[in-house]
Order: structure tokens, then sequence, then C-alpha cells
């Protein structure tokens, strides 16, 4: 759900703040029209972009015309993050929270300032988006869900109008919005314990006790964020039917105990699956609502299959290594650079884009390794789990990529690679290469 743009939005908006002097004479409420008027001039952009892809279109609108107004959207968001500094420095507007930081506004608060003209770029963007899906919405294919046992799933089926208003309220529970939302939460939170510490600085007995309630809160970030970003997009349980018991039953022949099925409620929007949380008890396996009505039985059972094979091969400590990778840069980096005062802050600056530099190339690395490993195990587990793969050892890469040629082109380009998934090309070769 996170994508590469969102991860560089964060790192380049805090490197701006980093870069900014405060200036307490720098006028906030001046600063920040200008800040929000760049926000609003590509929210424009992006608005003309789709008028203009709307007059060139015959009628009906094709799914040809609905493609272009997404790259005209992915144009503006890249655009939007090389302009970004100017935006955040240019305008006054880091300067004069950086000021009135300085002058005693609290770090979250201030924090929170320097993210606001990508959260208003991003409602802008998610109310074009929405009032274009009120012209054109490409339903999925409805197939027999007979199978599901959650006939309330089609209540509110996708390919039934609505209003512009609810469409971007839904944009903005599934969409980037969320995504931000996650990447925010930890980092507020430490700010904000941070700031709460410095009212005791000089209570050791005080400031012990903030240090221990940070990592306290921490802690509860990482357990409990599957339930507070559930609840942010609108995830409900998996209804009781054929569905639910079958994902219970093939969780209890894998031995697999602390996951929660999920269902993703997002009007036929999310054709995806995705286990969520780091620890068993609090994890949960999200199933989206599209995913349900294009896949067959089958073919969903091995989505499922590869899901869960994210945990038995515990690819969430995979995942840690490009972290620890960027901590080792930083490392390098002190115990090579010169020493001298002069050379601080340029290394400091230098230490970070390469570290952040290495993390991003190396958890876009880790997440392709982990979906090729998961879709090899994923036919291992079927063997396990599921009766009809039992007897035939070429079922279970038949159908899972059956599942990955139905759902790629919808929901990405299915010829190029993303930051964090293969491309369906090298998927296919790789289940074709290792399958049993």
């Amino acid at each position: 759900m996170i994508s590469l743009r969102l991860i560089l939005l964060v790192l380049v908006t805090l490197g701006c703040r980093e870069l900014a002097e405060g200036n307490a004479e720098a006028a906030p409420l001046l600063a920040s029209l200008a800040a929000m008027g760049i926000s609003l001039g590509f929210g424009l952009l992006f608005k003309a972009s789709t008028l203009h892809v709307l007059a060139g279109s015959p009628q009906p609108l094709s799914p040809a015309c609905w493609q272009r107004c997404a790259q005209a959207r992915t144009n503006v968001e890249r655009a939007w993050i090389a302009v970004l500094p100017l935006a955040l420095l240019a305008t006054g507007w880091g300067a004069a929270l950086n000021g009135l930081q300085e002058q005693g506004l609290p770090q979250a608060v201030s924090l929170l300032g320097w993210f606001l003209p990508s959260l208003f770029l991003i409602v802008l963007l998610e109310l074009t988006a929405a009032q274009f899906d009120e012209l054109y919405h490409q339903p999925p294919t409805p197939q027999d869900t007979a199978h599901c046992g959650i006939p309330e799933l089609l209540e509110d089926s996708p390919a039934t109008t609505v209003s512009w208003q609810r469409e971007w309220l839904l944009r903005l529970r599934l969409g980037d919005m969320a995504s931000l939302v996650t990447c925010l939460t930890p980092v507020l939170a430490i700010a904000a314990l941070t700031d709460a510490a410095s009212y005791f600085a000089n209570d050791v007995w005080m400031t012990r006790m903030i240090l221990a309630a940070t990592l306290l809160a921490l802690l509860a970030v990482v357990l409990f964020l599957p339930v507070w970003l559930g609840r942010w997009m609108g995830v409900v349980s998996l209804p009781d039917g054929a569905l639910s018991q079958r994902v219970t039953r093939q969780m209890q022949a894998l031995n697999i105990r602390g996951v929660r099925p999920k269902l993703v409620l997002s009007r036929g929007r999310w054709p995806g699956a995705a286990v969520v949380g780091w620890f068993p008890q609090f994890r949960q396996l999200w199933l989206g609502d599209a995913l349900i009505e294009r896949l067959s039985s089958r073919q969903l059972d091995m989505v499922v299959m590869h899901e869960l094979a994210h945990i038995k091969r515990r690819h969430f400590l995979w995942r840690i290594f490009p972290v620890v990778w960027a901590a080792s840069v930083v490392g390098l980096f002190g115990v090579f650079w010169p020493s001298d005062p002069a050379w601080e802050l340029s290394g400091t600056f230098i230490s970070s884009i390469a570290a952040s530099v290495v993390m991003l190339a190396g958890v876009g690395v880790m997440a392709h390794a982990c979906e090729l490993d998961a879709d090899v195990s994923a036919c291992v587990l079927a063997h396990q789990a599921c009766p009809w793969a039992v007897d035939d050892s070429a079922a279970a890469a038949r159908e899972l990529g059956d599942a990955l040629a139905e759902l790629m082109p919808a929901s990405s380009s299915a010829t190029e690679a993303t930051w964090l998934h293969p491309n369906l090309g090298q998927r296919l070769h790789n289940l074709a290469r290792n399958s049993l």
C-alpha cells in the first residue's frame, strides 16, 4: 500500500526540515498561504489533465481513458516531489515553522505542519479522481461468488452509481491518505513524547518515565497498527460462511495461529490481499472484496496460500535487513569521515542521503525476493492445505498463475516491475521454473 513516491515524499520533507533555518520574524499565515497555493496549483494541474483526457475521449469512456487519467496523476505526484523543496523552503513555510518551534511550538505540531501541503494536495487529487469516477468506473467482471458464502458482500455493488462525494470519502479512506497517515503515526508519536520529555528535562525520574512511555507507545503502535489501520479503512471480520471456514481449515492444516481473516470493503476498488501485523495474535489477513469477486475458489485459495507463505517463511524478518544495512552505512560514515567539526554538517547530510538510498534500494530488492519466494512456497503449502492440489502437482502453480494474470493488470502495469512487486512475466517464469 505504501508506494515509493510516498516514501520519497516523507524523506524529502524531513530532509527539508533539517536544512531549513528558523525565522522568528517570518509571517506564518502568508507563508502557509504560499505553500498551500503551490499545492492548489498542482491539484488544478491534475484537474486540467483530467479534463483534457475527457475532452479527447469518445463516449462511453473506455478503460484506456481511465488509465490515461491514472498516469496523469502519477506524473503530477512525481513532479510534486521534485518541487516540494520549493513549496516548503522558498515560500518561507519551513522557516516559519522552525521559528515557531524555537518559540515554544510543540515539535509534533511543527512536524505535522511540514506535511500539511502534501496532505492538502492528496485531498485535492482524490477529489478530482472521485469526480472522474462518478463519470466512469469500470466495475470488475463479476464471477460466481456462491463459493464465498458471503452474499452480503455484493449489497453495495461497485456497478452501482454513487455520488462523487461518497467516492471521495472512499478514496481518502483507502488511498494515499491512509498510507501517508500510516507512515506519519510513529513519527508524530515519537515527536509528541519528546515534547513531553522536554518539559521535564531537569527531572531525571520523569525523564526516565517519559523514555519508558516512548518505548511502550512504539510497541503499542507496532502491535495495534492492524486494528487502527483496519478501522480507518473500514475492514470488517470475514463473515461466517464457506470462505471463512475454508481459510480457517487451511490455517489449521499449516499450523498457523493468531491470524484473523478480515474483509476489506472497497466497492470493488481493492483487488488485493495482505498480511498486516508483525506478531502472532495481532496479525490480520486482509482479503479485498474485489479479489473475492474476480477469482475462482481455487485461485482464491492460492492467493491465501501466498499470504500465509509470508508468515511461514518469516518474511517480516527478511524485511528488517535493509534497515540494518542503512544503519551500517551511517556507522561506516561515522568511522571513516573526518572528525573535524567543519566536516560534521556535510558528513551528516551525505550519510543521511546514502543511508536513505541503501534503505530504499534494499527494501525494493528484499520485497521482490519475498514475493517470488512466497509464490513458490504457496505451491508447496497448497499440497498440505488444499485437497484439490494433493493429486495434481501442477495445479497449484497453474491456479496461482491464473490468479496473478487476472489481478495484476487491474492493479498495476503487468509489463513493468514496481518498487515492491516483480512484474507478471517474472512471477510466471519463477513459478514455471521452481514449482513442483
